[in-house]
């Protein structure tokens, strides 16, 4: 019992740089592109959903994340998350607000750039899940 109430002390919850990494490399190896934007300890990331939507962690370092959802580079909503527990809850649920069901599947498209070539490869891969890509011929007109 604390002050004047019976009740506890609600137990403080904390997340991590490490738990955010973590938890977006799983949506990574689903196929989805993350991107670091940023860099040094402010540094965040960017999960992109489709060619004008994503989902951006912008800053993972202190006691809590915010989730933010975009639409063509403006935010649409977003989440304070203080665990991983709610971190993954609000992915999902602002994930499924913009591209509906499609974020239970696997992505099916994603963009490819010239200076990563060995990226493409990987990016290519997942979306073909299963196939082996021996090579990737591109034709300049």
């Amino acid at each position: 019992m604390t002050g004047d109430s019976p009740f506890p002390n609600k137990p403080t919850t904390s997340i991590s740089r490490e738990e955010v990494i973590e938890y977006l490399i799983q949506h990574q190896q689903r196929g989805y592109q993350i991107f670091q934007t940023g860099s040094g300890a402010n540094s965040g990331f960017e999960l992109q959903l489709d060619e004008s939507r994503s989902i951006r962690i912008p800053n993972t370092n202190g006691e809590k994340v915010q989730v933010q959802s975009y639409s063509m580079n403006s935010i649409v909503s977003f989440v304070d998350c203080t665990s991983l527990v709610e971190l993954s809850r609000a992915v999902d649920a602002l994930a499924q607000q913009m591209i509906g069901v499609s974020w239970q599947r696997s992505p099916v498209s994603a963009r490819v750039s010239s200076e990563a070539p060995a990226t493409n490869l990987l990016t290519i891969s997942r979306l073909i899940d299963g196939v082996a890509i021996e090579a990737v011929y591109l034709t300049h007109t």
